[in-house]
């Protein structure tokens, strides 16, 4: 089967703010430069933000702008923002009711040459005073990160304002954020998607005041988000002058429909909304990642070559959504139709959580008119579901493993088999779909996938390591490694490590040969199993420890959303007795004590993402007797590493090697929210 991959560009969402430049005595001219760009040496550009909901209707909230005595703005209501130039100079402020002559907010500003400023009226006149609020706002912004400035305008009480900006998965970004609080500087950010909420301080993100669409930040740009309202029954809201893009949703668009006996005769073309988005796409075809903004979407299938549509719906798409938009049927047994799986809802979205795999499967095979039904089972004939039809849709949670499964007739007991699945490898907390496709047009029954899938492996990997520091000098430590007789691996030197080695599985003599010797310095036997990592080593120094081969078998399983999982090897023959050492943090804790040579940490360490500063210190000195200092190390969320405390023998200095390599550090912190 073939598939292809096609991408959309991103359509951007309108702004979330309503724009009005009224014409005044004063003209006030319109800014055709996008806000977070700098002037260039023109006029300083300024931003007047209505944010005070003083009254209980737009129209109660009605003001006229004047400055240095002249009207500049009329009917401005609460929520309107008008961006414009003025000469740089200082200005009297003044807002007062439409129809008033009493001022109820004054101010006086300095604006200067090639800088950019934003002036709201805040406040209710009850909870919170009303006043002008003069921001200077950030036009320098590094093309690989974005800018945001967060602004707390809403008066919803007179004290106990604050509030915790929270992201959805109830992390604490920003504390204790009260009213009239504004980020400065900005918060400089990765560019990328962020999912935000506010809730009440304190609240651990639980009482949530008011749930944020997903935003996309992207780098190089500037940003700014207002809280406001909360006050005289105005719902608290978000308002923002440079823009805000919501994330786009994704959609992977597949087609699933055998309509014909070959693939050109099963070609199509997708429309939206009446413009053709993709050509020439034919059977077992998926377009991935295709990021649309929400709204709805009418689809529709034509034949390649024809003004005929063959198929057509509807799709509405969410902020942040997740979707397959499927062409399914053959137009026979099944009518031909557009099918709509929303991902973020059930049985699409069932995530298993501890540890299980968690598998959507979705029979869309059109092989009959009736007695679609069938059964999905192991192959030792054990039914995991059964009476599976047409258009059925099950996720099914299953423990981390190898699953080797079958397609059979239902009612047979799994022994009448319609399609027999390649053993598949499921990881701890992974979710993939499966799809049921073809039986029609003589298309065979077949099934793909848009997450992917692991088959399980049909050979061990292994990693090996030369870990001895048997002589002087790195050069002298050159060895050969021969598996079965056969050279391997030539001139590998002390602190070497070859990853990713794959082997048929079997029983292996393993020889290490000094580089221009025909004799081995250090032999062993050992068996792999398909589908299991092994980390191989030579150890030993001949003369504190014997030099031998040490095997590990590896556990690559996903650590917990956040965490990292390391284990620690030591294998540094520093001395023949007394090798005990603590591994401790840098301030002097114990994460692991008395672990002596060719001992290692089991099960790994579960630990969460970040820098981590190590010293090997002797054991039971309190962590105070230093014997080598480990360098910096990063374990990025999701990464599982192991880290070899190596040599300490024949001038070789205790150092440690680490697989991935997570050393010299390169580091990258991105700030997350830093108030």
């Amino acid at each position: 089967m073939r598939e292809k991959v096609y991408r959309s560009g991103l359509l951007l969402i309108g702004v979330l703010v309503l724009l009005m430049v009224i014409p005044s005595v004063l003209a006030w001219t319109a800014v055709t430069n996008p806000p977070n760009t700098p002037t260039g040496g023109d006029d300083p550009i300024v931003s007047v933000a209505h944010f005070a909901p003083f009254a209980d209707t737009a129209l109660g909230t009605s003001v006229t702008v004047r400055v240095d005595g002249g009207d500049a703005i009329t009917n401005f209501e609460f929520g309107d923002i008008v961006t414009t130039t003025l000469p740089a100079d200082t200005y009297l402020i003044e807002i007062l009711p439409t129809g008033s002559s009493d001022v109820a907010i004054s101010g006086t500003v300095t604006l200067m040459q090639d800088m950019r400023y934003t002036l709201a009226a805040i406040g209710d006149g009850v909870n919170q005073p009303l006043a002008l609020r003069a921001l200077v706002d950030d036009t320098a912004v590094s093309p690989t990160e974005a800018k945001l400035r967060l602004a707390h305008f809403a008066p919803f009480a007179s004290s106990g304002t604050e509030v915790d900006i929270c992201t959805d998965d109830g992390t604490v970004v920003i504390t204790d954020f009260a009213y009239d609080d504004v980020t400065d500087p900005y918060v400089a950010l990765p560019g990328g998607d962020y999912d935000l909420l506010i809730a009440l301080a304190g609240t651990n993100c639980a009482t949530v005041a008011l749930d944020l669409p997903s935003l996309r930040l992207e780098a190089g740009q500037i940003y700014d988000a207002f809280a406001i309202g909360g006050a005289n029954d105005w719902p608290l809201s978000a308002s923002t002058i440079t823009g805000l893009n919501p994330t786009p949703a994704n959609v992977d668009v597949a087609h699933l429909a055998p309509f014909a006996d070959t693939p050109t005769g099963t070609s199509v073309t997708v429309r939206l909304n009446g413009g053709d988005a993709l050509t020439e796409f034919e059977f077992g075809d998926i377009a991935a990642g295709v990021e649309l903004e929400a709204g709805d979407y009418l689809v529709e299938i034509l034949p390649t070559g024809s003004s005929t549509v063959a198929i057509s719906g509807t799709a509405t798409l969410d902020v942040a959504g997740d979707y397959v938009i499927a062409a399914i049927g053959d137009g026979v047994n099944q009518p031909l139709e557009l099918l709509v799986i929303d991902r973020n809802m059930a049985p699409a979205r069932q995530a298993a959580g501890g540890g299980d795999a968690a598998v959507f499967v979705a029979h869309l095979a059109p092989f009959a008119s009736t007695g679609t039904e069938v059964d999905i089972c192991t192959d030792e004939g054990t039914a995991v579901v059964t009476d599976f039809a047409y258009k059925d849709m099950a996720t099914l949670n299953l423990p981390a493993g190898d699953y080797d499964l079958l397609i059979a007739l239902a009612g047979t007991s799994c022994s009448t088999v319609a399609l027999d699945l390649p053993s598949v490898r499921l990881g701890s907390d992974e979710m993939i779909d499966l799809y049921a496709i073809g039986g029609a047009n003589d298309w065979p029954l077949n099934v793909t996938s848009i997450t992917g899938f692991n088959l399980t492996p049909t050979q061990a990997t292994v990693n090996v390591g030369h870990f001895a520091p048997f002589a002087t000098g790195l050069e002298n430590t050159s060895v050969t490694v021969r598996l079965n007789g056969a050279d391997a691996i030539t001139d590998f030197v002390f602190g070497e490590l070859v990853e990713g080695v794959s082997l048929d599985p079997g029983d292996y003599l393993v020889e290490i040969v000094p580089t221009g010797s025909v004799t081995p310095a250090i032999t062993g036997t050992f068996s792999l199993t398909a589908g299991v990592d092994y980390t191989l080593s030579a150890i030993g120094d001949g003369v504190n420890q014997l030099l031998e081969l040490h095997a590990l078998v590896d556990d690559n399983s996903a650590p917990a959303a956040g965490n990292a999982r390391a284990r620690i090897v030591h294998y540094a023959p520093f001395a023949n007795s007394g090798t005990e050492v603590d591994i401790c943090t840098e301030d002097g804790t114990a994460v692991v004590s008395n672990v002596p040579y060719k001992a290692f940490t089991d099960p790994y360490l579960e630990l969460p993402a970040g820098l981590y500063d190590l010293k090997v210190t002797a054991a039971g000195s309190d962590c105070e007797t230093l014997l080598f200092d480990i360098p910096l190390i990063r374990l990025p969320a999701g990464a599982v590493a192991t880290i070899f405390a190596v040599g300490g023998a024949n001038d070789f200095a205790p150092t440690v090697i680490t697989t991935p390599d997570l050393t010299p550090l390169h580091i990258f912190l991105p700030v997350l929210f830093n108030n």
